[in-house]
């Protein structure tokens, strides 16, 4: 008898937790509706940002496999430079 309500009393404490969980994130939810327009610009601007970042890496490898081509056939020819 006795363990089973030490098990009922971490039952309630466990729900108890629970609630206070859910009651913070629903405040957290609520705070994030408030400033979401200023949260979707910064999300906007960090994917254009990504999105130059990608841009410029992929100009850079081009530029580097052009390099290598070329040394590559420099390296066939016997031409050192």
């Amino acid at each position: 008898m006795l363990s089973s309500l030490r098990k009922l009393g971490q039952f309630n404490m466990f729900n108890q937790f629970k609630v206070t969980q859910l009651k913070q994130s629903e405040e957290f939810f609520n705070m994030s509706k408030k400033f979401f327009g200023k949260n979707e610009k910064v999300i906007k601007n960090r994917m254009k940002s990504v999105s130059s970042i990608a841009k410029i890496t992929k100009a850079m490898k081009m530029v580097s496999a052009s390099k290598m081509k070329g040394d590559l056939v420099r390296l066939e020819r016997g031409i050192i430079v």
